[in-house]
């Protein structure tokens, strides 16, 4: 890199978003960042003295493969294609495990330096060995390595899934920068249970990074989802496995997506080789990132993506080569050379776009593949005389080889700082905001259920400033817990990916959240009386003690219960009404439903508590009876809310409420049954979700019938 700043002026520059200026100059400055660009006559006026280079030919932004494997390099020449997707996926792993370590080292090695010479400086790499991440590195490529999951076994894909921030730590160590991101990436709708693509997804939007997905890649995929044929049993027999009780849609591959909620503005779809327009449009109304890998496919399937459809719905798709196992070269300018010798009609400023700007935007990175002051997206120069072919220099320049190429400006290299949204998204995870449906319903139905008694007038301030303790208090408790639990959460393969082991928030930042949502509460409590002021210290005591509970009692999921009985509790003191066995009862309710259910979640973790010494009923008393345990406190649950009814006169739509709350719970407890953790999100979060809301909306309608009859009367 030279030590100054300096103007490189060309026959031509991209631009790198669709535009080409002639006889163009770049100014660049002693960090490779771009300062100036445009047209020659204009720009080097404006910074005189600068010396000035002339480089016959084309300037363009580095270039941007956005879907590799480079795990796979090995593999060159060593697959046959033309018979469709499985028949060489077959032969893909077979040769694979014919490869020693060294072979795959040193292929990947070398696919990382045939990277560099053809001018990329930024991948989507899928890998599931993570092999190439310091060679990367080391070369100065940037990008997202997303860590593939893949497998009909559930229970050990659940597993790995579980295991997977702990694998890339033993394979990679320390991540070597911010420049190459992280994230979890399933495979493909075929090849995952759906259940198990949601929970991969949804660990990559908590880390706030994009994901990737393999998608309408060939007709296997699409006769399997649809109607449950094709060749995937078989491929599913030959990795070992069978496709047992795997989900059968009967849907195409992108409508069966978008029922997944994958298809977005986070989830970067690749290949699309069977799509159709109406999915196309979708698509890009979703604003979902799309990869083509047309050589691959081509050698694999004999076909290529549908590109003019893509196009015509308004898609900006990037391009990748895919592995060496179906691809000749690792070269994206030659993808784009592909697409354009198959469709002429596509004009060449789109087809430079897929392998710089639209590639750099499908892997998050304005910073790169475009030309622009303050961007440093290195700058390749393309050797050559275009006096000749002015019509069109960058369809010229298609064909050109890497031998052509020379890098004259590095790319910069990114440090990842979060979003203003990103950043809020990062601690409303943090204190698990979405689970205030938990506390607050019942809260509110507390208020409900006061509004018979005694009390103080119900105003907005003081509905409130109710709101607001009970927001700030669950805030205090969470963050706290979040900050006691730090070292626990690292160890742990399920909670490694929260936010303070994963470095989206600092330990210190969440101790100073709950310093201040606790004054925030104390003081919001004191408005509503010199009662509820007073009680606000004991509670917080309550509140924040509650993460030191597993420490040494497996009583803590009754601690918890506790705890977010205080939310009904409070409501009824903060309405100025007398404590009466009503409330106790309500409370009573809170406290087994929440530490039934806590059970069940905690089951999740009963070898790991176990093994590092943590107190809950599962690590005490094993699976079986702990289910038993969290039954009784369900049951417990119910008489708890039929004595609320009879001890405040309820009536019909109250007690109609405690029966389809009971349902639900009945419907959680068959979801997990003896230990079933399949679908223990479900039961944890959706159903309980409408279990409080459920009771709330009902009770609410209970008392407004019986305050309407008394008004009448």
């Amino acid at each position: 890199m030279q030590a100054h700043v300096r103007i490189y002026q060309s026959d031509a520059v991209f631009l790198g978003q669709g535009s080409l200026v002639r006889d163009g100059a770049i100014v660049v400055d002693e960090h490779d960042t771009v300062r100036d660009v445009g047209v020659a006559s204009e720009v080097i006026p404006r910074h005189g003295g600068v010396p000035v280079e002339r480089l016959p030919g084309l300037i363009t932004p580095a270039l941007v493969n956005a879907h590799t494997h480079l795990e796979l390099s090995a593999l060159r020449g060593k697959t046959r294609g033309g018979h469709g997707f499985f028949p060489w996926a077959q032969g893909m792993l077979e040769a694979r495990a014919q490869l020693s370590d060294e072979e795959n080292t040193a292929a990947v090695e070398g696919a990382v330096r045939e990277l560099t010479a053809s001018g990329t400086v930024a991948i989507g790499d899928v890998s599931n060995s993570l092999r190439a991440v310091h060679a990367c590195a080391r070369a100065r490529i940037g990008g997202i390595v997303f860590h593939e999951v893949f497998g009909y076994d559930f229970v050990r894909c659940s597993q790995r899934l579980q295991q997977l921030h702990h694998e890339r730590d033993e394979i990679v160590g320390a991540w070597p920068n911010g420049d190459l991101r992280y994230a979890p990436a399933p495979h493909a709708l075929y090849s995952l249970h759906p259940e198990l693509i949601k929970a991969v997804v949804r660990a990559a939007r908590n880390q706030g990074v994009r994901t990737s997905i393999h998608l309408s890649e060939h007709a296997g995929e699409q006769e399997f989802l649809e109607n449950g044929t094709g060749p995937v049993a078989q491929f599913a027999e030959f990795l070992g496995t069978e496709l047992g009780d795997f989900p059968i849609p009967n849907q195409r591959p992108v409508p069966y997506a978008r029922t997944l909620d994958l298809v977005g503005s986070d989830v970067i779809g690749v290949h699309l080789t069977t799509a159709n327009r109406q999915e196309f449009d979708a698509i890009a109304a979703a604003h979902m990132p799309i990869v083509l890998c047309p050589r691959s496919n081509l050698f694999i399937e004999l076909r290529l993506p549908p590109l003019l459809d893509a196009l015509a719905a308004g898609i900006r798709p990037a391009l990748g080569t895919d592995s060496l196992a179906s691809n000749h070269s690792l070269d994206v300018l030659a993808e784009a050379r592909a697409l354009a010798e198959r469709f002429p009609s596509v004009p060449s400023t789109a087809l430079w776009s897929m392998v710089t700007a639209w590639g750099a935007d499908a892997l998050d990175r304005p910073d790169l593949g475009r030309l622009a002051a303050g961007t440093r997206p290195g700058l390749l120069w393309f050797q050559g005389d275009i006096t000749t072919a002015e019509s069109d220099p960058l369809r010229t320049f298609l064909k050109s080889s890497p031998a052509q190429r020379k890098k004259i400006a590095a790319k910069g290299v990114a440090v990842m700082g979060p979003t203003l949204m990103a950043t809020l998204r990062d601690y409303t995870s943090l204190v698990a905001f979405s689970h205030t449906i938990f506390a607050l319903p019942f809260a509110a139905t507390a208020v409900v259920l006061s509004l018979l008694q005694p009390r103080l007038p119900l105003t907005m301030g003081r509905v409130g400033a109710m709101v607001f303790c009970l927001v700030t208090a669950r805030t205090a408790a969470m963050a706290f817990n979040r900050y006691l639990d730090r070292e626990i959460d690292a160890k742990n393969p399920r909670t490694q990916t929260r936010e303070i082991p994963a470095g989206a928030i600092s330990a210190a930042a969440a101790l100073t959240l709950t310093r201040v949502c606790c004054v925030l509460f104390v003081a919001s409590a004191a408005s509503l009386g010199w009662v509820s002021g007073l009680l606000s210290i004991p509670v917080l005591a309550i509140l924040l003690g509650y993460s030191w509970t597993k420490r040494f009692t497996w009583a803590a999921h009754w601690v918890l219960g506790a705890a977010l009985a205080l939310a009904p509790g409070g409501a009824w003191i903060a309405m100025g009404a007398a404590p009466q066995a009503a409330i106790i009862a309500l409370m009573l309710a809170v406290l087994t439903w929440v530490a039934g259910f806590d059970i069940l979640y905690s089951l999740q973790d009963e070898d790991f508590d176990r093994n590092e010494g943590l107190r809950s009923v599962p690590a005490r008393f094993g699976t079986l009876k702990a289910v038993w345990i969290s039954r009784v406190m369900h049951v417990m649950t119910v008489l708890a809310w039929l004595s609320t009814g009879w001890f405040t006169q309820r009536h019909g739509a109250y007690f109609l409420g405690v029966g389809l709350a009971t349902a639900l719970l009945v419907y959680e407890h068959t979801l997990v049954g003896n230990g079933n953790l399949h679908q223990i999100n479900r039961a944890f979060f959706t159903v309980n979700g409408y279990v409080s809301l459920l009771f709330f909306l009902l009770t609410a309608l209970d008392v407004y019938l019986s305050l309407g009859t008394l008004i009448a009367s």
